[in-house]
């Protein structure tokens, strides 16, 4: 999606990697921020997309993460309650040097 230019991405300044290595299922890749957290990355799709769940790999330390979708970046971003943002995945750490994953049920905005 990244190379067909489907999404735009958003991201934290990274000082390692890029944004692709994310996507790219190989522990071996990586990114990394110069000491900055959280690390942030915004995923705008052109169209809706459907998802069933997520996964992730940490290499190191403590780690939490959630994902979070709207109908608008607007939305996303604000601070007001009243709009479309809703957590996907709640707040949760995992174990580093494996994969985790996060399985979603029915999502309506």
């Amino acid at each position: 999606m990244l190379d067909w230019g489907l999404v735009q991405t958003q991201c934290t300044p990274l000082d390692m990697g890029q944004v692709s290595n994310v996507f790219d299922g190989d522990t071996v890749s990586l990114v990394r921020t110069p000491a900055i957290n959280p690390l942030v990355l915004t995923l705008t799709f052109s169209e809706t997309q459907y998802v069933s769940g997520f996964r992730t790999w940490f290499l190191g330390g403590t780690n939490q993460w959630n994902v979070a979708v709207a109908v608008t970046l607007a939305d996303l971003n604000s601070a007001d309650t009243n709009t479309s943002c809703r957590l996907l995945v709640q707040p949760r750490s995992d174990p580093e040097s494996q994969w985790n994953a996060a399985t979603l049920g029915s999502f309506l905005p």
